[in-house]
Formats: C-alpha cells, structure tokens, sequence
C-alpha cells in the first residue's frame, strides 16, 4: 500500500509554475492489450502501490504517464488516479516519479518616447528615447508520474 515515502517524493516535486487557465496536467495511457474495461472505482479510490505489489491476481491494463502542466506534482498524481480509473484500473503499481524541463521565453520589449532637453538659447532640443529590455527564457522543472495501471481479478 502506500508507504510514508509518497508524500515526501511528491513535496520534493512540487513546483508552481505560471498559471494560464490550462488543465493542470496531462496524461497518456500506453494499453498493453487492447481490451477495455468500464470503471468500477472513482479516482480517489484506485489503490497506489509504490514498492510492494498487491497479493490478489491481477491484470495489467496499460503504462500511464501523467505530465504537470501547472499547479503542482499533486495535480499530476490525480491525473494518473482519474486516467486509471477511466480505463478501469483498481490500482496503479510500479509508480516512478521524475521531472521534465519546460522552458518559456517572455517577449522582449522596445519602447520609445520623446524628451526635451533644454539647449543653450534658452530654449529646448526635442530628443528621442529608446529603450531595449531583451526576451528573457524561463526554465521550469515539472513532475512526471509513470505507473502501471491493473485491475484485480476477482
């Protein structure tokens, strides 16, 4: 079942990044054998097993992998819960966790506006102002959550 070991991996993988009305995260689900299954337990209620594996049979339905997107690497762990779940898993074994490298650039801006500056008639020089702020590149570390996802037999 779960062990003490989950929440501290999943707090040492929480990073927030920009938040843009996105889903929070994303998944992909790799069917091992084709067959489908209707869900008979909610997400919530798919059992995490992080070393041990269950001792009743099972089948296993597929490799799910779940990328953060935003928010954080909790976000990414209900996406695998709710993936499994639709495709009728009891339980996710095997589950690994490591991070991605995301990175964004901000546009650079150029702005220009016209000063006066006063000459030495008395009166003023008009003068122009430009001023560069160059792109700059962000890096983001986001989680990602792999596991197998089973379906008990009995």
């Amino acid at each position: 079942m779960r062990t003490k070991a989950l929440p501290i991996i999943l707090l040492s993988l929480l990073t927030v990044g920009p938040v843009t009305g996105c889903i929070p995260a994303r998944s992909e689900a790799f069917n091992y054998s084709g067959d489908t299954y209707a869900p008979r337990v909610t997400p919530e209620h798919v059992q995490i097993f992080d070393s041990d594996k269950p001792t009743r049979k099972y089948v296993k339905l597929g490799r799910i992998v779940s990328h953060q997107v935003f928010g954080s690497s909790e976000d990414t762990f209900n996406e695998l819960r709710r993936r499994a779940a639709s495709m009728g898993a009891d339980a996710l074994i095997e589950v690994s966790f490591s991070s991605e490298e995301d990175q964004y650039t901000t546009p650079g801006e150029i702005t220009t506006h016209e000063d006066r500056t006063p000459d030495h008639h008395g009166g003023s020089e008009k003068t122009s102002v430009t001023t560069v702020n160059p792109a700059v590149t962000h890096t983001v570390n986001k989680a990602v959550i792999s596991a197998i996802a089973i379906r008990y037999q009995d």
